[in-house]
Order: C-alpha cells, then sequence, then structure tokens
C-alpha cells in the first residue's frame, strides 16, 4: 500500500521497467481472468521484459511457485500475498526499501507544505494583528500517523513575513488556527476596512460626455456602470489592496461615497448614478450594510487563480508546484473525454469541412482549495455549456426525492440492514457524450495546446450531461437485475436472501448522499438505528 500518496486505495506498482509508481488506477487480476490466454501472455511478457530490465537479477514472480496471487475472487497486488519465501516479488528487490523510504521522504515534504504562500493574520511582537504570507518550512516535526493527518498534530515550523520587515517562525497548527478563526465554512475570507487611500481609472473607462443617454422622453439618464475603476483599499491589518471598484461599491458604499465627494470625482460616471442616492438613504443603509469585505480573490488565506495561465504563475513566483499538481490530476481523468482531430484546423471545423453538424463549445478550469487540514489545491475542468444551444434529447435528470430517503433509512432501521454509501467518482465521464460539441485544447493540455478536440464523453458543464449519466447508469442497474419501484424511478430494488434463506429486497437510492459537508438536516440527519458505512470502491 501506498500510504502517503492518493487515496486509501493507492498502491505501489512494479512497472516492466523497473521502475516504481504510486497509482490508484490499479486493476486486480481475478482467477476467472487469468483463466484466459490473453492474460496469461500478457503476464509471461511482463515477465520477460521485468527480466531484461534488471538483467535476470532476480525473478520477481517465479513460474515455478505457482500464481499464489491470484484468488477466486479478487487478486491481490504481488508483493501483498504472503508464503513460504516472504511476499512475492519483495524479496529480491534491489533497495526497494531504500526507494519506498526516498519517496516517503519526498512526499511529506511536500504533502504538508501547503502553508507556503498563504496569506494569514498573526500578532507582531507588539500584539498587533498583522497580515503576514507564509515563505517556506524550516523545520519538519510532523507526528501524524500514516494514514490520517491532524493539522493539530503538526508541528512544523515555518518562516513568515510580516508588512513591517519582521521575519518570524511559526508552528503549523498555529497558522492552520488562525486561517480558520478568519474565514467562514465555505473558506471565504473577510477583512475589515481602515481607509480608501486612492483611486484610479483605465484608459477604457466611459468619459463625462459619454456617461448618460437620451431617454424617449428625452431626458438624459446616466448609465449604470463600475467598469474600469479601482480603489485602493488600507485594511485594519496595514496591508493594501487595489479592489474593483464594484466590490467596494457593495461592501462599503457609504463610505465609498464619501471618499468619492470629497475628492470630487462623483460627477464620474461610475458614481453620479448612485452616490447622491446613497448618502441620501445614508442613516437607513448605516444599519443594514456589510462592515466587511468578502476576499473574492482569496480562500483560507490562499489565492484562488482565475485562469490556468494565473495557476502556473502562482506556482512560479511562489516556489510550488500545487496547483499544478492539481490541474495535472484533473487532465488525467477527464482527457478520456477528449478526442484529438490530427490534421484539421480551427477554420476547417468551423466552416463545417469537417465533421459538419458541431458546434463550438469552450472550456475552463475551476480552482478551489479543499478544507482537509492540508489545504488541498482543487481544479475541475468543465465546459461552458451555458454558450451553446440546447441539444434536441432530453436533458432533465431526476434525483431521488427526499421522501424515498427516508422511507428507505426508516426500511433499515426496522429491519436492521446496513446502508451503505457509495461515490462514484468523474461519473459524467462514464456516459457518452449526447451533444456534437468540439473545442480548442487550452494550456492544460501541454504538448496538445491548440489542438481541435471533439468532446466525446459527458463533460460536467453540457447541458444534457446529467441525462446522458443518468441513462448510463440505469442501463449499468439493470444488466445488475436491478428495477425501478413506480413510486420513484430513482429508487432500484433487486430481490435477494440471507444468509437463513429468508428473503428481502436490496435497494439503491440514486443520488442519496449518507453524510456530506453542504447536507444541513435531511440526507446528512443522524438516523435512529442506522449504521451507514463509506464504500468507496472505484465505479469505474
Amino acid at each position: 500500500m501506498s500510504h502517503h500518496i492518493g487515496s486509501a486505495l493507492c498502491y505501489y506498482i512494479l512497472t516492466e521497467k523497473a521502475t516504481i509508481l504510486s497509482t490508484t488506477s490499479v486493476q486486480h487480476i481475478t482467477k476467472a481472468d487469468f483463466e484466459t490466454d490473453e492474460m496469461r501472455e500478457r503476464v509471461r511478457v511482463y515477465n520477460e521484459e521485468l527480466n531484461q530490465n534488471i538483467n535476470g537479477a532476480s525473478k520477481y514472480l517465479n513460474e515455478e511457485d505457482g500464481y499464489d496471487f491470484i484468488t477466486d475472487d479478487v487478486a491481490l497486488p504481488i508483493g501483498h500475498q504472503e508464503n513460504e519465501g516472504g511476499y512475492f516479488g519483495l524479496e529480491n528487490m534491489p533497495d526497494i526499501d531504500e526507494v519506498i523510504e526516498s519517496e516517503n521522504a519526498r512526499v511529506d515534504a511536500d504533502s504538508y507544505d501547503k502553508f507556503v504562500g498563504v496569506d494569514v493574520i498573526l500578532p507582531n511582537s507588539a500584539d498587533q494583528k498583522l497580515m503576514a504570507r507564509v515563505r517556506r518550512k524550516v523545520k519538519s516535526d510532523n507526528r501524524n500517523d500514516v494514514k490520517f493527518y491532524n493539522t493539530l498534530k503538526d508541528h512544523s515550523v515555518y518562516e513568515v513575513v510580516i508588512p513591517d520587515v519582521t521575519i518570524d517562525e511559526v508552528e503549523a497548527n498555529l497558522i492552520a488556527e488562525c486561517i480558520v478563526s478568519e474565514c467562514d465554512p465555505e473558506g471565504r475570507q473577510y477583512r475589515l476596512l481602515r481607509e480608501i487611500s486612492d483611486h484610479r481609472k483605465n484608459a477604457d473607462a466611459l468619459n463625462v460626455a459619454d456617461g448618460s443617454y437620451r431617454a424617449r422622453t428625452g431626458n438624459p439618464v446616466p448609465k449604470r456602470t463600475t467598469r474600469d475603476w479601482k480603489l485602493l483599499l488600507e485594511w485594519i491589518d496595514g496591508s493594501m489592496d487595489w479592489v474593483e471598484l464594484s466590490e467596494v461599491k457593495e461592501s462599503y458604499p457609504i463610505q465609498l461615497a464619501e471618499y468619492a465627494v470629497a475628492n470630487g470625482i462623483s460627477h464620474e460616471p461610475a458614481f453620479n448614478w448612485w452616490v447622491h442616492k446613497v448618502l441620501k438613504r445614508k442613516n437607513r443603509l448605516i444599519k443594514k450594510v456589510r462592515s466587511k469585505y468578502w476576499r473574492t480573490t482569496h480562500k483560507f488565506g490562499i489565492v484562488i487563480p482565475k485562469s490556468v495561465e494565473r495557476a502556473y504563475e502562482i506556482d512560479r513566483v511562489t516556489g510550488t508546484s500545487h496547483w499544478t499538481r492539481a490541474i495535472e490530476k484533473e487532465m488525467r481523468n477527464v482527457r478520456i473525454a477528449f478526442e484529438k482531430l490530427d490534421n484539421v484546423s480551427e477554420e476547417q471545423i468551423r466552416t463545417g469541412k469537417v465533421r459538419p453538424g458541431y458546434s463550438h463549445c469552450s472550456t475552463q478550469i475551476i480552482f478551489d482549495i479543499k478544507m482537509d487540514g492540508k489545504l488541498t489545491r482543487k481544479a475541475r475542468l468543465v465546459a461552458d455549456g451555458h454558450k451553446t444551444h440546447p441539444p434536441s434529447s432530453i436533458t432533465y435528470s431526476s434525483v431521488v426525492s427526499r421522501d424515498s430517503v427516508r422511507v428507505a433509512l426508516n426500511i433499515a432501521s426496522l429491519n436492521s440492514l446496513h446502508v451503505s454509501a457509495c461515490d462514484i467518482g468523474n461519473a459524467y465521464l462514464n456516459a457518452t457524450c449526447r451533444e456534437k460539441s468540439w473545442t480548442i485544447a487550452g494550456p492544460e493540455f501541454g504538448s496538445d495546446k491548440g489542438s481541435t478536440m471533439i468532446i466525446t464523453r459527458a463533460l460536467y458543464g453540457l447541458k444534457s450531461s446529467g441525462a446522458a449519466w443518468r441513462s448510463t447508469l440505469a442501463t449499468t442497474m439493470e444488466k445488475l437485475g436491478y428495477r425501478p419501484t413506480q413510486a420513484d424511478p430513482d429508487v432500484w430494488i433487486k430481490r435477494a436472501s440471507k444468509q437463513d434463506g429468508s428473503p428481502y429486497y436490496k435497494c439503491i437510492c440514486r443520488r442519496c448522499i449518507a453524510y456530506s459537508r453542504r447536507s444541513r438536516g435531511g440526507y446528512g440527519e443522524t438516523w435512529p438505528g442506522v449504521q451507514i458505512k463509506r464504500w468507496c470502491r472505484p465505479a469505474r
């Protein structure tokens, strides 16, 4: 098992090139699989290539010992089946302990460096709370076990820089505590304003002469715009940021209106249409307005990139590879959804000379931070389905109703049945795309950047992806012997028998979320007498 990398189902894999990889994409060999000539041939070729690459120094899988790693049900990976000589593949492996230990050391040094580049409010020597930036790790003292990570047990020391040019060393658990204390449950960070220091506008900003238009009555009407203006805000922690006018107007309308009047810019089109109204209603608004600014560019103190180029730039500036690895992980999963068209230009497919009937659909990557103690970066590639025309097929996809979930859990509680919850990773990608869409590969595609791609799988964001996935899942459920109930088509049942021969029905509720951070009541409730297990076997 590769405990330090990936999920709980991540394994060390010995390739035919005598290299070691850590991957969750593992398909165990069953006895039925090994009885086929194709699988026997693949195992034979693997052994021959492996022996050649290690110069015949050892035979990792000796045919004379038999293929004991194959079981009647699910086979264990090489190295997990114990026999008289130890573990298959490990007794003669050259320096395998050193290889794994060095890899674990590398992973440990990187896995808990998620705090590098984080902006967090920390007290300085004068007990003033100032915004500080984590620069690097100076000491590694992680007291967690290999399976679970608890931030409070991480006593690693980081070097932080405070705006008053103070360099201090702070433990990881204190940094995590400060991050959580200044964020809401969604990770959004709020800051308190001290004053508005300066303003600026771009060359594209509307001038006073173009700031209004004539209504039908002939009266001038001011244009409602806040574009191309920024304000320099000084925060209570001493830091300063240039923020869009639209965001400042939403959080601090009264302070901004007073600043505009005091600095003689209230006649500008970006201010003229709202400043005087705000000042007129000042006494009423001051009781209701939010007095803190939500930093839309940060989460848990970490800058959230808006594009792939910006993500690469952040990694380059901070000297890390967090966003880069998040993008690579996402592309490994979704690359199957794209088919590259060789020697086909954008002009050819746009004019219909190649693949007529296909429409353009752009894609983008959405970035986020997971609240898992490690501040893991998350990237999700989605299609801009809102820019495409609705497909001719039905796009509606139903989910199990709340009443059906309550009935199912009641039945389980009354009959002492176990309840399991599973999650299918990248579920939509298991279904074929119903729409005819093409796109141009972005920088996240690596060497295929700029290539013309056909979307072949139900990519997240497309209008028909939900319906396509539901149809694929329904077909699979029918093959497994399940049938939808008449009361709810998203509740599937199958007749089964207990060990004593008494009959009962297995029940599957599609999209029944047992426990989730987003669940507040309903699916996330504690149900008396029901034991909910996490069943997360790879579903693809």
